[in-house]
């Protein structure tokens, strides 16, 4: 049986690397502005509350959340709840309908051009 070897604290971390609750606030600020630019290059409200609804923009929606979960990492409940798609499933097919049909990837790239800082 293969031991774990037991290192220092801090030694298998970068040097003025971030982690726990600093790197989340990070993270969320990131995905938050990322969520913000494509929803307005979208023409698209800004509030949860206005994107919820039974297919109200939801190939829309389904773009920001597969652009978000490619640039982030901010989990799927996040993304879910952000732009109101209700539950965090689909985000993950929402994900996967963009990785797996080119056209749909191709828009992907696209508005990824559109809202680079």
């Amino acid at each position: 049986m293969v031991e774990a070897i037991k290192m220092p604290s801090g030694v298998d971390r970068k040097k003025g690397s971030v982690g726990g609750d600093a790197a989340r606030a990070h993270d969320e600020a990131a995905a938050e502005g990322l969520v913000s630019a494509a929803l307005s290059r979208l023409g698209l409200p800004g509030a949860p509350s206005e994107l919820t609804g039974r297919g109200k923009w939801k190939d829309e929606t389904e773009l920001v959340a597969a652009l978000v979960r490619k640039r982030t990492s901010m989990p799927n409940r996040w993304v879910a709840a952000r732009l109101g798609m209700g539950h965090e499933v689909g985000v993950t097919r929402a994900v996967r309908r963009f990785r797996d049909d080119r056209r749909l990837a191709e828009r992907l790239n696209a508005l990824e051009k559109k809202v680079e800082p």
